[in-house]
C-alpha cells in the first residue's frame, strides 16, 4: 500500500502546478471505502485555472469539506481525495490524499501540495519542547482511546506495546488497510499503563497516560458512582476524535423560551370572562438542557487539549444519566485563559455545554 498525506480541510489547501501553457486542467474524485478498488470512474469536480507566473493554482479544501460526514462513530469524517492536474502537455500529475474535517494554525503556515508531511503521527498535541511525547487522559470506566494515523507497508515494522509498572509488554502489529475509515486508528489508553510506545518503523512516539479515578468524587452520596463523570468527545485539530473527562461537579440546566398572546374568552350567551381559561395564552417556543461542567485539576499539557475542544465544531457527551450513548452538543463556552503551572500552581476549567436538540420533541 502507498503512503497518502493526511490533509485538514477546515483550513485552505492549495494545489499548484508548474505549466507554460494557458491553462491547467484539474479533476477531483472523492470517494469512501477501498483505496483502489471503489474509486470513481467519473470526476466529482472538473474546474480549469489560468496560469499567473508559470503556475496555475487551485484551492480544494472547501469542495472536499462537504464529503466529510460527521457522527458520533469514532471512523467517521475522512475521504478519499484524487487529484489530476493536466495542461495538456506534460504527462498528468495524479495524487491521492486522505481528507479530513482538522485544521492547521496560521502560523504553521499554508497547506499546498509542496509540502513535505508525516505519514505516521499521534494526533495529539506533542509535550512542550519534545518531538516523540504526548501525553492522553483516561479514566477507570473507559475506554479511552488514543487516535494515531498509520500506514503500514508490512505486518511486522508497525507496532505498539503498553509500558506497565515499568515492564515492556509485547508488541502488537498494527494492521494494513485500504479502507478511509481504517486509516486512523483508535487505540486503547489502558489506564494501568505507564504510556504506551509506537514504533513506526523505527520512529518511536510515547504517549503518557494520566489516569483518573472516576468515582472519587462520589463520597457514596449518588446511588451510581459514575454519575458524576462527564466524557466529552470532539473532533479535534487532526480531524478525529480525542476524549476528555470531566470528573467534578457538574450543574444541569433547562431554559426556555416563549411567547404570549392575547385571546378573548369570553362567553356571549351568559355575558361572562370565561372564568378558568386563560385570556393571556403563552406558547413554548424552545427548550434547552445545558450543563456546566468541571474538569479535575490536571497537568499543563492538557490545556491544549481542551483549546482544541473550543475550536472544535463537533461535540458529543456521555451524560451516563440520561443515557448510556454519546449525545450531540454545542459547546457554549466561547473563551478560555491559558493557564501554566509557573502562575496558578494547579490547572482547572469550568466549561458549559448545551444539548444540539430541543429538550422537548417538536419534531413532527
Amino acid at each position: 500500500m502507498a503512503q497518502y498525506r493526511n490533509i485538514s480541510v477546515r483550513s485552505p489547501f492549495y494545489i499548484q502546478h508548474p505549466t507554460s501553457e494557458d491553462s491547467t486542467n484539474l479533476e477531483i474524485r472523492l470517494w469512501y471505502g477501498d483505496v483502489s478498488t471503489a474509486k470513481p470512474t467519473e470526476a466529482t469536480y472538473t474546474l480549469d485555472k489560468e496560469q499567473t507566473g508559470g503556475q496555475s493554482t487551485f484551492e480544494i479544501a472547501e469542495l472536499v469539506r462537504d464529503y466529510c460526514s460527521q457522527t458520533s462513530v469514532n471512523t467517521s469524517g475522512s475521504v478519499w481525495v484524487e487529484t489530476i492536474l493536466d495542461d495538456s502537455v506534460a504527462t498528468p500529475t495524479e495524487v491521492i490524499y486522505l481528507a479530513t474535517e482538522g485544521y492547521t494554525l496560521y502560523k504553521d503556515g499554508i497547506q499546498h501540495n509542496g509540502n513535505s508531511f508525516e505519514t505516521d503521527f499521534v494526533a495529539l498535541p506533542l509535550v512542550f519542547g519534545s518531538t516523540t511525547e504526548y501525553r492522553y487522559t483516561s479514566f477507570v470506566s473507559g475506554p479511552s482511546y488514543v487516535p494515531i494515523y498509520v500506514q503500514p507497508q508490512n505486518a511486522t515494522d508497525w507496532k505498539y506495546r503498553y509500558i506497565i509498572n515499568g515492564v515492556a509488554g509485547s508488541y502488537t502489529s498494527l494492521p494494513i488497510e485500504t479502507e478511509n475509515d481504517k486509516q486512523f486508528k483508535y487505540i486503547v489508553a489502558i489506564p494501568t499503563a505507564d504510556y504506551i510506545e509506537f514504533d513506526f518503523n523505527g520512529t518511536v512516539r510515547k504517549v503518557y497516560i494520566d489516569a483518573i479515578e472516576n468515582t472519587k468524587y462520589s463520597c457514596g452520596v449518588v446511588s451510581n458512582n459514575t454519575d458524576r463523570i462527564i466524557d466529552v468527545s470532539y473532533v479535534n485539530k487532526f480531524g478525529v476524535r480525542s476524549q476528555f473527562p470531566f470528573t467534578l461537579k457538574h450543574i444541569e440546566d433547562i431554559s426556555v423560551s416563549s411567547s404570549s398572546f392575547l385571546r378573548n374568552t369570553m362567553d356571549v350567551g351568559s355575558l361572562s370572562n370565561g372564568s378558568g381559561l386563560h385570556a393571556s395564552r403563552k406558547r413554548i417556543t424552545g427548550s434547552k438542557q445545558s450543563f456546566e461542567i468541571n474538569t479535575d485539576w490536571f497537568n499543563e499539557y492538557h490545556v491544549a487539549q481542551l483549546e482544541e475542544l473550543l475550536m472544535s465544531e463537533y461535540v458529543w457527551a456521555l451524560i451516563r444519566q440520561i443515557s448510556s450513548n454519546l449525545q450531540p452538543v454545542n459547546l457554549k463556552t466561547n473563551k478560555m485563559i491559558k493557564k501554566n503551572h509557573l502562575n496558578d500552581k494547579l490547572i482547572q476549567y469550568s466549561m458549559k455545554i448545551e444539548t444540539a436538540s430541543e429538550y422537548m420533541n417538536t419534531v413532527r
